[in-house]
C-alpha cells in the first residue's frame, strides 16, 4: 500500500475546476484526484482518473483526468476546503403521487409491456452548516462496505454517496460485478418479488460477460447488509480478464450493461422506454455509475446509489425500487424511505 501523501489535498476548489473523493469497500484507504482546470469530455478507456457516468445518455459523462493520489480521513478534517456546488431545479412527488406513479407502473408490467421496471424518486432535505468534507469523512465511519464518494465538476455538480453496488471492476485479470436487487427490510422474509428481481439481473450480467467472449462465474446466492436495516440478495460474478483486453472491448461491455436491471428493468428498451416518458423528474446522475479508473485492465465502477446532489444549501436525496407485477405501492415508497435514511443520517 501506497503511504499517504500528506499536504497534497487541494486548499482551494475553483468553480472551474473538479475533485473526486473516494474510499474503496472494507477499506481505510482514502483517495483523490483534482484538476485545477475541469474539461469536459469522456473516459476513452486508457486515461486516469475519476468518471461519472449520467443514467441516461441526456447527460454527459464527465471525466475528471489526474493522477490517483492517497489522503487520509484525519487530512480531510483538518481541511478548510469547500466544495463548490449548483442550482438545479427538481420534481419532488408526495407519497400519494408517487404510488400512484408505482401503480401506473404495475398496471404497464401487467398489460405485458415489460417485466420490471424501476420507480425513482427524490427529496430536499435544507442543510444548515453543511462541509463536505466532514460529511464524507462520517459516510466512511458509518458505512465501512460502501463505495463512499465526492464528486465535484462544473457539468454534474456536487455528489456525495455510499453505495452498496459494484458495477463492473478489474484487477489482477479478473472482471468482477455483481446482482444486488431485491431488498428487504432485516426483519421481513424474502418474497417472489425479490428473488425473481434477483433472478432476472443476475442473468441479465451473465448475458453481457457471454456477449463479450468471457466466461462469467456466479457465486451462490447471498446476503448483503447496506445500512439502515436494509438488506439485499446478492450474487458475486466474475470472469477471467484475456491478456489483452482493451477499451474497445470493455466501452461496449460498460454500455450493454449499464443500466442494468437492478436500476432500469427488463427488458431494457421497454422499461427506459417507460421511465424517460412517464417518471416525474430527472435522475440525472443518480443510478448513473462512477469510480477511479487507470486502464481498461484496472478500474473500479460502482453504481450511483444512495446517494444527494448538494445544491447551496439544499441536498436533493435519491432512492429507487424495484417494480413488478407484484410490487406493493405503498411497500415500495417505505423502501425508498429507508434508502434515503442512509444519507439523511449524516446531514
Amino acid at each position: 500500500m501506497t503511504a499517504p501523501l500528506m499536504g497534497n489535498f487541494p486548499a482551494h476548489i475553483a468553480a472551474d475546476s473538479a475533485v473526486a473523493v473516494w474510499r474503496l469497500p472494507h477499506t481505510d484507504e482514502v483517495q483523490f484526484c483534482y484538476t485545477h482546470q475541469a474539461q469536459h469530455s469522456a473516459w476513452n478507456g486508457n486515461d486516469t482518473g475519476f468518471v461519472i457516468n449520467p443514467f441516461h445518455s441526456a447527460l454527459p459523462q464527465v471525466f475528471i483526468c489526474g493522477k490517483l493520489e492517497h489522503t487520509t480521513t484525519q487530512e480531510l478534517l483538518l481541511s478548510s476546503m469547500e466544495v463548490p456546488s449548483t442550482a438545479t431545479a427538481t420534481v419532488q412527488l408526495q407519497q400519494a403521487e408517487y404510488e400512484m406513479y408505482v401503480a401506473q407502473s404495475v398496471a404497464a408490467i401487467q398489460s405485458g409491456k415489460m417485466h420490471k421496471t424501476v420507480a425513482a424518486r427524490n427529496t430536499s432535505v435544507a442543510l444548515s452548516n453543511f462541509s463536505a468534507l466532514p460529511t464524507f469523512v462520517q459516510l466512511c465511519e458509518k458505512y465501512p462496505a460502501a463505495f463512499v464518494s465526492l464528486v465535484y465538476h462544473p457539468a454534474c455538480g456536487l455528489w456525495m454517496g455510499a453505495t452498496p453496488e459494484r458495477l463492473l471492476s478489474a484487477k489482477n485479470n479478473t472482471l468482477q460485478s455483481m446482482a444486488l436487487a431485491g431488498t428487504r427490510n432485516a426483519q421481513q422474509q424474502w418474497t417472489d418479488k425479490e428473488l425473481d428481481e434477483q433472478h432476472w439481473v443476475t442473468e441479465f450480467i451473465e448475458a453481457c460477460f457471454i456477449s463479450a467472449s468471457l466466461e462469467p462465474r456466479v457465486a451462490p446466492l447471498n446476503e448483503l447488509h447496506a445500512g439502515n436495516n436494509l438488506q439485499h440478495l446478492v450474487n458475486y460474478i466474475d470472469a477471467q480478464l484475456p491478456e489483452q483486453f482493451s477499451a474497445q472491448q470493455l466501452l461496449p461491455l460498460l454500455q450493454q450493461l449499464h443500466p442494468t436491471p437492478a436500476v432500469g428493468g427488463l427488458p431494457k428498451e421497454a422499461a427506459m422506454d417507460w421511465i424517460m416518458h412517464h417518471e416525474p423528474g430527472e435522475r440525472n446522475y443518480y443510478s448513473g455509475y462512477l469510480g477511479p479508473v487507470t486502464s481498461a485492465q484496472d478500474f473500479d465502477l460502482f453504481v450511483n446509489l444512495r446517494c444527494m446532489q448538494v445544491c447551496g444549501n439544499t441536498a436533493i436525496l435519491y432512492a429507487g425500487a424495484g417494480i413488478t407485477a407484484l410490487s406493493n405501492p405503498t411497500a415500495e415508497w417505505l423502501e425508498t424511505e429507508r434508502k434515503m435514511q442512509i444519507i439523511k443520517s449524516v446531514l
